[in-house]
């Protein structure tokens, strides 16, 4: 079992006491690769697109049971039920980011089926 030192507890402490003030860049490759796919043939680029998208519904598919029914046994059984909320909220945040991008990219599919 792994445990927080005082000194690795108060440094977590200044940590989160910061605000945050700016967003960070996003990195997505999948973003830089479409970027640059003009050239790309039209079923390279949808098959590619499909293969994300079911890679997405499988991790949103996750979150939605394994993710979820770990942080419903850790509360349940440490009595964190504070901390319980805010890891809910994280794994929620999951959920809606894959679900946002897989309308992001059936979006995409279709545009690139009906105008390339």
């Amino acid at each position: 079992m792994y445990t927080i030192t005082q000194a690795g507890r108060s440094d977590l402490q200044n940590w989160l006491s910061k605000p945050i003030t700016q967003l960070e860049p996003k990195k997505e490759t999948l973003l830089l690769q479409l970027f640059f796919s003009a050239r790309q043939d039209k079923e390279t680029l949808l098959t590619q697109l499909r293969l994300l998208r079911g890679l997405h519904q499988q991790q949103a598919e996750h979150y939605k049971t394994e993710t979820k029914a770990v942080v419903q046994h850790f509360a349940a059984n440490t009595g964190l039920s504070r901390d319980a909320l805010l890891w809910d909220a994280t794994r929620r945040f999951g959920v809606q980011f894959e679900a946002m991008t897989i309308r992001w990219l059936d979006e995409t599919i279709i545009m690139i089926e009906e105008t390339l």
